[in-house]
Formats: C-alpha cells, structure tokens, sequence
C-alpha cells in the first residue's frame, strides 16, 4: 500500500507538489479538520534537508511528517528510535560482528581522561587560553562567552570549549547574572 492510499483510508484527500511555507510539499494531506504536509526522501542523506524542509510547512500545516522507506536504513542497517518521555524502538538495528577492540580501547582511553584535569593549554583557531586569560583581567565586571568570541574575532562554539577547559583548571568561574552567564578570572586567595 503507498502513503497515498493509506491516507485515503484515513479519511484525507491528498494533492502533490503543493506550496506551503515557502517551499513544495512531495504530498499534502487534508480533511476538513486539519492540513498535514509530507516530505518524501529516497536515502538517509536526504534526511538534514527534510527536516528543514519540514520546518517550513509547520508555518501553514497542522502536523508535518518525513517519509523515509524503510528499505532504506534497514538496508544499511540502521535503526531508528523515537525518543520523547519513554523510547520506542521501530526500526531494530543490524549487528555487525566487527572487531571492537580498537574502538574499545578509545574509549576506555577517553574516559580515563576526562577523569585528569587538563594539563596543557588547549589551543584553537590559532589563539590560546592565554588570550582569554589576559582579556577576563582587563573586564573585571565579567563578559559573556558572545563577548569574548566578538572581541577575539572567534566563534563562540570555539570560546566556550576555551571557557570550559579553564573553568576545569580552576583559572576562570562563571556566574550566573540573570539571564546571562559570565566570565570572571577566578581570584586567587592570599
């Protein structure tokens, strides 16, 4: 059976490649209670544009769905979960008996390290915690991890991670000041 009989036999009426939000809808459902939009896609790498896609017709329509065969990931073997107030498995996923020892052993790896605190000055996109450092002794007051990115011409997913070492390190705090979360060099005590 394909989405257009099914549908059918929900009660909808259903009409192709109409626009709704601003973009082509694959399929529109409709009775006289409600719209709902379908984006039909053909592979797994189609599924960013989906969504975006979907994003749109949720201007208009009442509930909105992406069309996946299912042939498609069950060929790939993978699966696929709803995750909300509990976990519903629809689509189990394939075992590959693949050799997991390297990949083990990553992780084992990563885990002990997160339980040392970093050692090192991590560094990114050619600047050092260093400069942060120097920038939170000018701004006594505190600044927002946006501030810090606009000055230091980096972007703030980049700061944070910065931030985030250092908070660890013990060399920076953040406060919460209403909304806002700012930095602070930590004081030292005498």
């Amino acid at each position: 059976m394909n989405l257009t009989e099914w549908l059918y036999k929900e009660g909808y009426k259903t009409v192709k490649h109409v626009g709704i939000g601003g973009k082509i809808a694959d399929l529109i459902a409709y009775n006289d209670k409600e719209v709902v939009a379908f984006e039909e896609k053909k592979s797994a790498d189609e599924i960013q544009t989906a969504i975006g896609q979907c994003l749109h017709y949720l201007e208009e329509a009442n509930k909105v769905f992406i069309v996946l065969p299912f042939e498609v990931l069950k060929k790939h073997g993978i699966g696929l979960l709803f995750k909300g107030k509990d976990i519903l498995k629809v689509i189990d996923a394939k075992y590959f008996d693949n050799s997991k020892d390297e990949i083990l052993e990553k992780i084992k790896n990563k885990e002990e390290h997160l339980k040392e605190k970093p050692k090192r000055s991590v560094r990114f996109s050619g600047i050092s915690e260093k400069d942060i450092l120097k920038l939170l002794e000018k701004h006594s007051e505190g600044m927002k991890i946006l501030e810090i990115a606009k000055v230091l011409n980096i972007p703030r997913q980049t700061i944070s991670k910065y931030v985030y070492a250092l908070v660890v390190r013990g060399l920076v705090e953040q406060r919460e000041v209403g909304r806002a979360k700012l930095c602070f060099l930590k004081r030292r005590k005498k």
